[in-house]
């Protein structure tokens, strides 16, 4: 029956999308770019600060990092899909930044599924875009919890598009937030936002593993973080 149930499924996304992008004004649509505007800003400046804490972290140059994970973010980015880039990350953590196999076979799978840094901040702007088009007003106590709520959700939220919608409902619903268009920002954004999203779940991800293996070995794990990522 489940099966069954998947046959017309797309086909009923596609009327729900369809039934309130015909009821979208030129304004909305403007929205939407300035909403997909505004994550790539705040995408690309959430990997310039993991970039730049791994820089200080091996005492290396500020573009190191990124030459040194360029496979895997370019992977990443290209299929969409942080589970492509898991081996490689794990062969560039371990070959370019001398992070133990054993650290990296732990941190990377499990920051793939639940160190979604991509989905954290893409259910952030989603959460504050319906905010503003519902002219709701925001407080310290509403920012705070959709703050928590976002990064709860986000962290460990699975898939993309239109299929977020219900995992983000709960947290903008809890405060006061309508959610009626979130699965048309989902459904309408998916293809602009979704490869930036996966390249920093994978930095992320990467930084999580370079981190804890400075953790356990202060001394030693330095040197060998300096070492590996100079000698790319």
């Amino acid at each position: 029956m489940f099966h069954w149930v998947l046959i017309p499924l797309p086909l009923g996304l596609f009327c729900i999308v369809a039934y309130h992008m015909s009821e979208a004004d030129t304004e909305l649509l403007l929205a939407l770019a300035t909403f997909v505007g505004g994550f790539w800003i705040a995408g690309l400046a959430v990997l310039l600060v993991h970039l730049g804490v791994l820089a200080v972290v091996c005492r290396i140059a500020p573009w190191q990092p990124l030459v040194s994970l360029r496979t895997p973010l370019i992977l990443a980015f290209a299929t969409d899909n942080p589970f492509v880039a898991l081996k490689s990350a794990i062969d560039s953590l371990q070959e370019r930044f001398g992070v133990p196999r054993e650290v990296a076979d732990t941190i990377v799978p499990f920051g793939v599924l639940a160190n979604q840094h991509g989905q954290i901040v893409l259910f952030a702007f989603t959460a504050m875009f319906l905010g503003q088009l519902y002219g709701v007003d925001f407080n310290i106590p509403m920012l705070i919890a959709l703050a928590l709520g976002v990064t709860i959700s986000g962290a460990a939220a699975v898939g993309g598009g239109a299929v977020l919608a219900p995992i983000l409902a709960p947290v903008v619903l809890g405060a006061g937030i309508p959610d009626a268009l979130a699965i048309v920002i989902f459904a309408t954004t998916q293809p602009a936002v979704a490869n930036l999203g996966s390249t920093l779940t994978v930095q992320a991800t990467c930084s999580l593993a370079v981190l804890t293996a400075r953790g356990r070995e202060p001394a030693d794990s330095l040197g060998q973080l300096q070492t590996a990522a100079e000698a790319d």
